[in-house]
């Protein structure tokens, strides 16, 4: 089998080490088509990956803020994120799930002060147990599965 590669870029930011098949959610929930250009790989062959395959994702012109790292770690924690400026690495992060993320999800209750308050902005407290993400409303304390809530950029 012939391994694929994934071209270089000259500015931007790659995503390495998404598990395999979660790169189109990434873009998807980024809103990269047609915004940037980027170049995906799926089904890479990776030895640190349990299945033997990964993701990646280049993309063109755009750095990857703060808020859109810890979104990145929320979808894919074990994403290494690397900053490219002038063909070279400018900085590489290793992402980690954080303990809080504000204003990127949407509390699912509809009787939250958050639902009511178009205004007000939303907190979540993130756990990890048994290998699952939780996410607990700050303010009317219902616990979400990562892949039950709704996530905004």
């Amino acid at each position: 089998m012939k391994d694929e590669k994934v071209t270089a870029i000259i500015t931007g930011s790659v995503f390495d080490h998404i598990p395999f098949g979660k790169a189109v959610i990434l873009i998807k929930l980024f809103g990269l088509n047609g915004k940037y250009p980027y170049l995906m790989g799926s089904g890479l062959k990776s030895e640190k990956s349990p299945d033997g395959k990964k993701d990646i994702i280049k993309i063109e012109g755009k750095e990857l803020t703060e808020e859109e790292i810890n979104i990145l770690s929320l979808i894919a924690p074990s994403v290494t994120v690397s900053i490219i400026r002038d063909g070279k690495v400018f900085r590489k992060i290793k992402t980690e799930l954080p303990e809080r993320v504000s204003r990127i999800i949407i509390c699912n209750n509809t009787k939250c002060i958050t639902s009511i308050d178009k205004n007000s902005d939303t907190e979540f407290i993130i756990t990890k147990r048994s290998g699952e993400i939780f996410l607990k409303c700050k303010y009317c304390g219902r616990e979400y599965k990562i892949d039950d809530v709704k996530i905004v950029i």
